[in-house]
């Protein structure tokens, strides 16, 4: 008898970080994703509970505040959640545990900047990375980007060129091969448009996603499920953005002004229960993760998601 098994997803948990500069939509992403992802979800507070000026409008959510940030100190929050049962935890961010208060590279320093300090350094970096990874629930983790301003040449009302700063996000506050251990990498511009910088779901290499929510977050668990095909909603999305071309500083980021998502204008608005009609009919966890796509945002009322969920677990539990 074969040592070997048929490798599957089935029992996979997502782990997902996104990184970008200030005012980028982090949080704001994070939470769009969690509460997409179904089930209470644990946020790890490091922002001085910028997370909660959230909560309710974009999603429902459990926080526990850090304000020192050793990687002890995250260890016993995560494990703490994991006892709680949360489906999803949310770190944010993660970078506090490399350069805030308590942080590694603060232990680093109190240590006099000693080389050889990293050997009492480097298992706790260890250890706090273990706990993600072994997290019995999906995990979404923020950090900041490393800023930098570049100068953009543009037009003033006069018609003469004039250098204008533009703020730009570099590489996470974190150990430099962090992103090793994710399934997904994004990268967050100033326009909230995600740019996947790594990941292990096909469907989404090389793409470039405006404000990022629950069709992302629906195609991933199918991804995880069964293994979704490329979902042609959202690569025709990310086709759409234009590439990014020299413009005034702007402002940070706060939403969506309108859902991002609609119906063809010459179609009728589908209605509820077209949906769950359609929904019934779906075999393949592939044709579920198109379906998640195609549905707009503000369709997907509290029923039409108890029914996909329900949907999922009847062809996992066929397959």
């Amino acid at each position: 008898m074969s040592a070997f098994k048929k490798a599957t997803k089935a029992k996979a948990k997502l782990r997902i970080s996104i990184f970008g500069p200030s005012g980028s939509g982090k949080t704001y992403t994070s939470l769009l994703l969690a509460a997409a992802l179904g089930g209470p979800v644990a946020l790890i507070d490091t922002e001085r509970g910028s997370a909660s000026k959230y909560a309710g409008d974009v999603a429902d959510f459990d926080a526990l505040e850090l304000t020192s940030y050793e990687p002890a100190k995250y260890i016993r929050a995560i494990g703490e959640a994991a006892k709680e049962r949360y489906p999803v935890l949310v770190i944010d961010s993660l970078s506090h545990a490399w350069s805030g208060k308590g942080g590694i590279l603060e232990q680093k320093d109190a240590k006099g900047g000693r080389f050889d300090a990293w050997k009492e350094l480097t298992p706790q970096q260890t250890d706090l990375l273990e706990a993600i990874l072994a997290y019995p629930g999906h995990v979404i983790v923020t950090m900041r980007s490393k800023t930098e301003y570049v100068l953009d040449q543009i037009e003033n009302r006069s018609g003469k060129m004039v250098s204008t700063p533009r703020k730009v996000g570099l590489a996470p506050v974190q150990r430099q091969d962090l992103e090793y251990e994710f399934d997904v990498v994004l990268r967050l511009d100033a326009d909230n448009i995600a740019h996947v910088e790594k990941t292990r779901c096909s469907a989404l290499a090389g793409l470039s996603i405006r404000h990022p929510g629950a069709p992302l977050a629906d195609l991933l668990t199918a991804w995880l499920s069964d293994g979704a095909a490329p979902s042609a909603p959202i690569v025709a999305q990310a086709r759409a953005i234009p590439a990014p071309a020299p413009s005034e500083p702007r402002p940070a980021y706060r939403g969506p002004t309108a859902p991002t998502e609609a119906p063809p204008p010459s179609e009728p608005a589908p209605t509820e229960d077209g949906y769950l009609a359609t929904l019934a009919t779906l075999e393949t966890a592939a044709q579920l993760g198109e379906f998640a796509t195609r549905v707009p945002t503000a369709d997907k009322t509290p029923r039409l998601r108890e029914a996909f969920a329900a949907r999922l677990a009847a062809i996992k539990g066929a397959a």
